[in-house]
């Protein structure tokens, strides 16, 4: 009962981090969206409330909707609702990080020999449990339980996911996989790219993710952030593509939260970005001991711009004048097309790598070259 009553605030705890009473009504919806009538009531019976307590008036009694649910199994499974609180915890988590997505730091990956599908609206749901399925198989013929919650908003895939080895004790096994981490990933579809949580993937996790995408293998982007969108159009636009984004799929019931009144921006919005060079010490023939002294040796610079739109305000110290007599440096002036935030500079023009080569439009080739390799071994 501890656990429960811990598993309550958590999930109190969640829903009072939304914004609004309208977001947590959302997740309500999607929540109980089987029973569709047991959401309303909810919902208009805390309308009745003055404003200031709506949002938690809501969240109070969804809190004793569940807690009913959970302890009334047959009418549980009349409803076709989630029997185990966990699973409440869990897909309630995942609806509240796609709300609060931003306050996440998202690295990019790279998914080598991925096969460009594009779903029909009737395929979409199919296509989603068929991931949400083979990662669970995987992990499980492997000797891991796994916890998989997915969920569509517009036209991007949301899972999160836990794991942990199998111990043979199903009750130590629950009580490990509710205490391990979650990793959150989230993929376009039809793209090459997936945007992950933490910056490091565990091995087997990273082998999980590169066969449920039909992919040949992953790797890491020098591209982080908070804003997934932003992320999205800086790798699409590379080489000025920027008027290759692919369309919203158009159905209400696939989208968990309203982004009409989202303002778009006439640029990625970017948080940091990093520039490193290593320089040879110069100048040194005078003294001959602090020439032998650093000798072969480089010297390492790093300058890193953080704030909320980093684009914008560099954008802002060119129209200032700030760069004399046309000397804007490069990375600066490609920057919305680098596909990337992360530079080293170098003397001479480097050569393009093959992950910066690759871009949604170009991929169909790559991925009809990797499928020919994979069908003649």
């Amino acid at each position: 009962m501890q656990d429960d009553y811990k598993t309550y605030q958590r999930i109190h705890k969640l829903l009072s981090s939304l914004s609004s009473f309208e977001l947590v009504a959302l997740v309500v919806k999607k929540v109980f969206q089987r029973v569709p009538a047991l959401a309303e009531r909810l919902i208009e019976e805390a309308k009745r409330s003055s404003n200031s307590k709506q949002k938690q008036g809501l969240v109070s009694a969804f809190l004793h909707k569940i807690e009913y649910l959970v302890e009334n199994e047959n009418e549980t499974r009349k409803l076709g609702l989630p029997r185990k609180l966990s699973d409440y915890l869990r897909f309630i988590d995942l609806l509240v990080v796609v709300q609060r997505s931003n306050y996440k730091t998202w690295q990019v990956y790279l998914l080598k020999g991925f096969q460009t599908v594009k779903n029909s609206d009737a395929s979409w749901n199919d296509d989603l449990y068929s991931k949400r399925n083979a990662l669970k198989t995987w992990l499980s013929e492997r000797g891991h339980i796994s916890s998989i919650q997915t969920e569509i908003d517009e036209n991007r895939v949301w899972f999160s996911l836990s794991f942990t080895e199998k111990t043979g004790d199903r009750s130590k096994d629950r009580a490990r996989l509710q205490a391990s981490k979650t990793f959150y990933i989230v993929h376009y579809s039809g793209e090459p790219n997936f945007y992950f949580s933490v910056n490091r993937i565990p091995e087997i996790l990273s082998e999980a993710l590169a066969s449920c995408f039909d992919a040949t293998e992953f790797m890491i982007l020098p591209l982080s952030g908070k804003n997934i969108e932003s992320l999205r159009q800086l790798r699409l636009n590379r080489g000025g593509n920027s008027n290759q984004i692919s369309q919203k799929i158009g159905h209400e019931r696939f989208s968990c939260f309203n982004h009409e009144n989202t303002k778009r921006q006439d640029h990625p919005m970017l948080n940091q970005v990093r520039t490193e060079c290593n320089l040879s010490f110069q100048g040194l023939a005078d003294d001959e001991e602090i020439s032998r002294a650093l000798r072969g040796k480089k010297m390492r610079i790093r300058f890193e711009c953080r704030g909320k739109d980093v684009i914008g305000g560099l954008n802002d110290l060119v129209a200032e004048g700030f760069f004399q007599d046309n000397t804007t440096p490069q990375w600066v002036v490609n920057l919305p097309t680098a596909g990337r935030n992360l530079f080293t500079l170098v003397d001479e023009p480097r050569k393009e790598t093959d992950w910066e080569l690759q871009s949604v439009l170009s991929s169909a080739s790559t991925v009809a070259n990797a499928t020919m390799n994979r069908s003649r071994k």
